[in-house]
């Protein structure tokens, strides 16, 4: 860069050869700008030009600054604590003659209406009464399925499932057994044996099925794709009898094999051959077919899911019975597991399976029919329970293995209809309570039972009969649920997912009276209640009057006392708060409680002007802390509601600009710690600050090691080239003892340089319409910052233009010595 000759520079006039974004060269090169400048304000022209731009209007309220006054009106001037007394004297005037004047009055009529209404209510709490009864009903469905859910998990789901998993976890754990007949047989014997200890007096848990076949597994087998089958099935409940059932691989690859069954006596006599059943193939059971359409969703070779089959016929149902076995389920579900990667089977090795017959849900549903019905007999109820009229059925919401099999009915208490595995759909069934309820779900939910209530844990709902021939269905009058000319029932649904492919529906359908039975005799003790509370309101109106004016006197009284001491308490804080609040609005910080360890802050008792204290501090230390970074005119104007400074405004003005730093910083900076390089900037800023402000400058930038300093805005300032020359002197006469303070804490001298320059900018408010902040635009402000930039070209301290030297008095010196460098003015 080539520098000019010193008198060019003095003069503060330098070549055009580049603009930053924040000068007006653009502007003043034209003309026709300068014409528009002088008979416009810099505001209008730049609201005209931007008026264009798409995005923009001049409604906007940045570019379009109006000083507004809010209107005010009053009426009359009360001291607020006059206006306080008198408001709680009234109030408590009001509320006494509100709370026994007029009442004890207006008695007499009140009283035979009163009367009236109380005999009226009797009916409606029998309503209410019911009401809450339904309420309590709903409750006692969602217990009732609860225990239902209970029941099938502990006696229908868990114990196949854990047959299985025993059964996988001994082939698991003991290599070898995974084709070896015997082992196998072994080791599902012992595990059907020990499920029935369940059964024993000692396992309480309180059952709700009580079976000698209900809550075990019916039997305990494994199928390979070789043919090779094992069986063990319990010949009887109670007994220690066994069926063993085996059959070889088959001879010829999909071929059939011959099933061979015998008996195994718990007296521990030897096995004996009870007969044979030819033609059977392994791998085309149920459970194997299901497993192996799972197992092609995945690994077929490490496939590990167990899953519930759908319902099925069992296989040698007449065989097993000729062979003694006594009372043998005809249908139901097998648990089904996969038989982990064995030898001689390409694809899945086989599966493990353990039937639960149909008659353990029914005897669920069963046992938790007589529960309802003998709670219902208690005396709080006093329903009689029948069957004609009330059930407990399970029925398929969702079968991955049977998706054919959904809306089937699985079990009901009102009939043991799966023992011949006669299936249908529940809608079908034979018994009216059933079909009715399963058709009015199927009705209020579509036939395909996807409805979002019914993927619910628990669902409850009411249904008359009216209407069910026509493919209608009603729900229950309001208020009459007993209503003798229908039949209303009330139906509770629980969803029980017995895996992620097998869903059941839990039904309990009651009448919905039921739990309402026992609401006739409460209402009878109630009007009897009823009587005696109007006897003893006669009784005691004659008292009340002697009373009643008693008692106004005190409530006036204490009143009277208790306002005057809040109206006190109150109004003092306020009156404090209103002066610290005038002396902030000019920002005198001096004795605001809260902003000097010198000055405290006594909190009202009262919480609501205590809070308003601690906010009126937390302003204070805000304005304060605000009044910081921007200069304290600006924050005044803020503060008094003036527009213009809240707005992009700018206006033209004659400023002195300074622009100083400190010498070789960056070398400094790199030889001292964080700590260091803070605390010598900390001192060298809080002592020029100092300087600047004492002599009417505003800090408008602290640039790092620098200072931006103005001088004649936002404020008008008499001789501000002046003031801003002797601040320059000043700071330079400073540094000498600054210096020695540094030198004492270890710390590196330093120098400045300054530059100055006055001339004309645009200053206020500067910005976006998001953003903004209080400055000035122009090019005094790249001179001033170039003057300090040259004044180490030509090795001085300070270098002001002939802008702001021109009108300098004479007791200023052109060329001075401060700290033995020079000081051009």
């Amino acid at each position: 860069m080539e520098l000019g000759s010193p008198r060019e520079l003095l003069s503060g006039t330098r070549p055009r050869s580049g603009s930053s974004s924040a000068s007006l060269s653009e502007s003043e090169s034209s003309s026709e700008d300068e014409m528009m400048l002088q008979s416009l304000s810099v505001n209008t022209l730049m609201r005209q030009r931007v008026r264009g731009v798409v995005g923009f209007s001049d409604a906007d309220e940045f570019l379009e600054p109006k000083v507004t006054h809010l209107p005010t009106r009053q009426i009359f001037r009360v001291p607020s604590r006059t206006a306080l007394s008198i408001l709680i004297v009234l109030a408590a005037l009001l509320s006494s003659g509100l709370t026994f004047v007029y009442p004890m009055l207006t008695w007499q009529n009140v009283n035979l209406e009163t009367v009236e209404d109380f005999q009226a209510s009797i009916s409606e709490q029998g309503k209410e009464l019911h009401r809450l009864v339904h309420d309590a009903s709903v409750a006692s469905y969602h217990e009732l399925l609860l225990n239902i859910e209970w029941s099938i998990w502990w006696f229908v789901i868990e114990q196949p499932s854990k047959a299985v998993q025993s059964l996988y976890s001994a082939l698991i754990l003991e290599p070898g057994w995974q084709q070896q007949s015997s082992q196998i047989a072994v080791a599902a014997r012992t595990i059907l044996t020990t499920q029935y200890w369940v059964n024993s007096p000692a396992f309480s848990m309180e059952k709700v099925i009580r079976g000698g076949s209900v809550g075990a597994a019916r039997n305990l087998c494994a199928a390979y794709c070789t043919g090779l089958f094992i069986c063990v099935q319990r010949a009887a409940p109670g007994t220690d009898d066994f069926r063993l059932l085996t059959a070889p691989p088959y001879s010829v690859p999909g071929g059939t094999t011959t099933v061979s069954i015998y008996k195994i006596s718990g007296h521990g006599e030897p096995a004996s051959l009870n007969g044979t059943i030819a033609g059977y193939k392994p791998t085309q059971s149920e459970e194997y077919l299901y497993q192996v359409r799972a197992s092609s969703y995945g690994d077929p070779l490490n496939s590990s899911s167990d899953a519930w089959a759908g319902i099925f016929r069992f296989p040698f149902e007449k065989e097993l019975r000729a062979s003694g076995i006594r009372k043998s389920a005809h249908c139901g579900y097998g648990r089904t597991l996969p038989i982990p990667k064995c030898t001689g089977c390409p694809g899945p090795c086989g599966v493990l399976f353990s039937h639960i017959p149909l008659t353990a849900a029914y005897s669920a549903c069963q046992e938790n029919w007589v529960a309802i019905r003998n709670r219902l007999a208690n005396s709080v109820y006093d329903y009689p329970l029948t069957e004609r009229e009330s059930t407990v059925f399970l029925m398929v919401l969702e079968s991955a293995a049977s998706p054919e099999q959904v809306g089937y009915l699985v079990a009901a208490s009102n009939s043991n209809y799966a023992a011949e595995c006669d299936l249908m759909p529940a809608v079908d069934f034979a018994v009216p309570v059933v079909s009715r309820a399963a058709r009015v779900l199927s009705l209020r939910f579509g036939a395909d039972w996807k409805a979002k209530e019914l993927s619910q844990k628990n669902f409850t709902m009411n249904f008359t009969t009216e209407g069910l021939e026509s493919d209608q269905w009603k729900p229950c009058p309001p208020w009459q649920p007993h209503a003798s000319h229908l039949e209303c029932f009330g139906l509770g649904t629980r969803r029980i997912n017995l895996d992620d492919g097998l869903v059941w529906l839990a039904v309990v359908v009651l009448p919905w009276g039921a739990f309402t039975n026992g609401t006739l005799q409460q209402q009878r003790i109630i009007a009897d209640r009823v009587q005696d509370r109007m006897d003893a309101i006669h009784a005691a109106r004659a008292d009340t009057w002697r009373k009643a004016a008693l008692l106004v006197c005190c409530a006036v009284f204490f009143v009277l006392t208790a306002g005057w001491i809040i109206s006190t308490v109150a109004v003092r804080s306020l009156d404090r708060l209103l002066d610290y609040s005038r002396k902030l609005a000019v920002l005198d910080f001096r004795g605001l409680p809260g902003l000097y360890r010198s000055s405290t802050l006594t909190l009202s008792p009262l919480s609501e002007v205590a809070e308003l204290q601690v906010g009126f501090v937390n302003l204070a230390r805000s304005v304060e802390c605000f009044a910081r970074f921007v200069p304290e005119t600006v924050v005044r104007s803020i503060l008094r509601g003036d527009r213009n400074s809240t707005t992009i405004n700018v206006r033209k003005r004659q400023v002195t600009i300074m622009f100083s730093d400190i010498r070789g910083f960056t070398s400094i900076s790199e030889v001292l710690s964080q700590e260091d390089l803070l605390t010598l900037l900390y001192l060298y800023l809080s002592e020029m600050t100092n300087i600047v402000e004492q002599r009417g400058g505003v800090v408008s930038e602290i640039l790092g090691d620098g200072l931006l300093v103005l001088w004649n805005t936002p404020d008008d300032l008499e001789d501000h080239n002046v003031a801003a020359c002797s601040a320059a002197i000043a700071q330079q006469k400073a540094l000498p003892k600054l210096n020695a303070t540094f030198a004492g804490m270890g710390l590196p001298s330093v120098a400045i340089r300054i530059g100055l320059h006055t001339g004309d900018v645009l200053a206020g408010n500067i910005g976006s319409n998001k953003k903004m902040k209080y400055g000035c635009m122009g090019d005094p402000i790249n001179l001033a910052s170039r003057l300090e930039g040259l004044a180490k070209h030509y090795g001085v301290g300070t270098l002001c233009s002939d802008a702001t030297c021109a009108s300098l008095p004479n007791t200023f010196l052109r060329l001075a010595y401060y700290g033995g460098r020079k000081n051009y003015y």
